[in-house]
């Protein structure tokens, strides 16, 4: 088998479906390029003929929308890192099913398209709905249901007053076709499994959408969230992407970088610690060049008391050693220190 294009810059996960991770050291910041932004597939990546693309908006009355149209509307590009829900999985104790992530399901992007809202403006929702239904044109078989579509749910709140975009590039080129081409939903500060790729159809529900991905994504055996409850707005994170794991450094100065995330309320400060987690230092932060908050690169000189650092990570669940903070209040500290010593 001749692996795809994008495989050459991207750590495979599995071949079919497509699913690949940015290595961490690609992980800097701010921007990626096109082939560093991870893929993530629940089934094959579908055929589809732009010229003959249309989304469908079932709306009450059905609509159509060709490329052209969705290109019409004003356009706004939004900086963000897009993440999958399951990043970090190996690195979790027990060590839970699903396709084995371990840092690389996490990129530092940017996506151009139509605001959702300004999509629906034209179209009348009823007071009783409860949800739109987004739904893709790939699907496959899973567990228990079949096959099904891959299908996502929005609350009309989010749809209507949230930034997500009906996305046709990404980092200024079209998208590809493992990226969702010819147009997909992302949802900033929400994980991705929220952004339907290959978008086919938009739906209005009076219930709660209750599809397989719905009921999939959710917080199991978690004991800082109710059992079973809807996985939200993507938690405070940060990672160090260079040096790497178990590097050696010479010199008494070692320079740390990294990219740290949120939901959107963005990042306000992260913190470095080169003593175990007894000190800790803040680290310097920079933003896209658009200003979007919630993407910060967090380079950091420590002064090291010996002539070489390592730099390690330990068992079971330890991310990174920062602490960090978004303006909300929200923040978190790792349990187990990511140090240099």
């Amino acid at each position: 088998m001749t692996p795809p294009s994008w495989s050459d810059h991207l750590e495979v996960v599995t071949e079919v479906p497509p699913n690949a991770g940015t290595p961490l050291a690609d992980q800097r910041g701010p921007l990626l390029g096109a082939d560093r932004v991870y893929v993530r597939s629940n089934f094959p990546v579908p055929a589809i003929d732009l010229s003959e693309w249309r989304l469908t908006m079932a709306m009450g009355d059905t609509v159509e929308l060709s490329f052209d149209d969705i290109a019409a509307f004003p356009q706004e590009t939004i900086d963000m890192t897009l993440e999958c829900a399951g990043n970090g999985r190996t690195l979790m104790r027990p060590t839970p099913s699903g396709t084995p992530w371990t840092l690389g399901g996490a990129s530092p992007t940017s996506f151009t398209g139509p605001r959702l809202r300004d999509v629906l403006a034209g179209h009348r929702i009823p007071g009783d709905a409860a949800e739109l239904v987004f739904t893709g044109a790939d699907s496959g078989l899973v567990p228990h249901d079949g096959e099904v579509p891959y299908a996502f749910s929005l609350s009309i709140a989010e749809a209507l007053e949230g930034d997500a975009l009906l996305a046709h590039s990404m980092l200024g080129e079209p998208l590809s076709a493992e990226h969702g081409a010819p147009v997909r939903l992302v949802v900033p500060g929400h994980y991705a499994m929220k952004s339907v790729k290959w978008l086919d159809t938009i739906a209005m529900s009076a219930e709660p959408f209750a599809g397989h991905f719905v009921r999939k994504y959710r917080y199991y055996a978690d004991t800082s969230e109710p059992e079973g409850a809807p996985i939200g707005p993507i938690l405070v994170r940060s990672l160090i992407a260079s040096p790497a794991d178990a590097q050696t450094m010479p010199g008494s100065m070692v320079e740390i970088s990294g990219n740290a995330w949120s939901d959107i309320t963005g990042i306000q400060s992260v913190e470095v610690s080169a003593g175990e987690g007894t000190t800790w230092a803040s680290a310097t932060l920079t933003t896209t060049a658009t200003g979007a908050t919630h993407l910060s690169d967090g380079p950091r000189r420590c002064r090291c008391p010996r002539g070489r650092s390592s730099s390690w990570r330990e068992p079971p669940t330890v991310l990174d050693g920062c602490s960090r903070w978004n303006p909300a209040g929200t923040g978190m500290a790792m349990p187990t220190t990511w140090c240099i010593r």
